[in-house]
């Protein structure tokens, strides 16, 4: 029988990349839920996209995904907002050449009146934006993203953290991953 080898040797980094090699590998995104000082929210309409979404992608090779939606509020809206506390994790299942997903979204405060006022989009990822009421929001994203701003709202309000898998609770599971 082969004995594993020693920690900290070539034979062990060999070991455990063989190990690591065999793990799935997750795309990751990092939203916000940013709101001005009437309680909307602010939508962006990406230009890769047919629907409306909230600001936010995908994290980089190695990237944090709280670095992710800082990095996408500046690259698409020049808005240099640190992401506050983590909202909901939604993980979505594949689809067509889309491997799954954990989309972590994360509060981003509210702007003053003065600084929304200005929300513009930069650069060439995002073709509008717009600060919307809650229910107005429903008919802009599609029904997985509505899922998760709701969801999103909603651990903002009770101070929990929201588990989804493609916008919805699992059944049975608890309503939120802590406090």
């Amino acid at each position: 029988m082969k004995s594993k080898p020693e920690p900290g040797t070539p034979e062990w980094e060999v070991h455990l990349a063989k190990s690591v090699a065999k793990q799935a590998r997750k795309r990751v995104a990092g939203s916000v839920l940013l709101r001005d000082s009437a309680g909307r929210i602010l939508l962006v309409d990406p230009r890769d996209s047919l629907t409306w979404d909230i600001p936010g992608g995908p994290a980089l090779d190695k990237e944090a995904p709280d670095d992710a939606a800082a990095r996408a509020l500046r690259k698409a809206l020049d808005l240099d907002v640190l992401p506050g506390r983590l909202l909901c994790v939604d993980w979505l299942p594949p689809r067509g050449v889309l491997d799954d997903q954990l989309v972590f979204v994360f509060d981003g405060g509210m702007l003053d009146d003065q600084s929304a006022a200005v929300v513009r989009p930069y650069g060439t990822g995002v073709a509008a934006c717009r600060f919307v009421k809650t229910a107005d929001a429903s008919s802009l994203l599609d029904p997985d993203v509505w899922l998760r701003v709701q969801h999103g709202i909603s651990a903002f309000m009770s101070g929990t953290t929201a588990y989804l898998h493609y916008g919805l609770r699992l059944s049975g599971a608890p309503s939120d991953i802590g406090t």
